[in-house]
């Protein structure tokens, strides 16, 4: 129930801090939206500090955006919130990118 509750929180922490982006998103909408998203983000990893817990992190990236990134600029997106506020997890950013990189289904942050 407090990990439903706190992922709720988390979700509802994104869609707030984080302003709407464009379809054509250049380098610096990216970086902005990084930037105004960073806090949620990590927050999001230290909820849940594993490969798993980066991926929920991507969804919630993905899903506060509504589609206004491609699945390549929501990963910068984390990357550079990740760097950042929360350099530690940067690991698990890694151990993300090997566990799917080869990964038939290909990544969706809108699920």
């Amino acid at each position: 129930m407090k990990k439903a509750v706190a992922a709720a929180v988390l979700a509802a922490a994104f869609v707030a801090s984080t302003p709407l982006a464009h379809a054509d998103a250049n380098e610096q909408q990216v970086a902005a939206y990084a930037a105004s998203s960073a806090d949620a983000t990590c927050a999001s990893i230290n909820n849940n500090p594993t490969v798993p817990g980066v991926m929920e992190a991507n969804k919630l990236v993905g899903q506060a955006a509504n589609g206004y990134f491609t699945v390549s600029q929501i990963g910068q997106i984390v990357r550079q919130g990740v760097i950042a506020k929360c350099p530690q997890h940067l690991p698990l950013l890694q151990q993300f990118m090997e566990a799917y990189q080869n990964d038939p289904e290909p990544f969706n942050p809108w699920n």
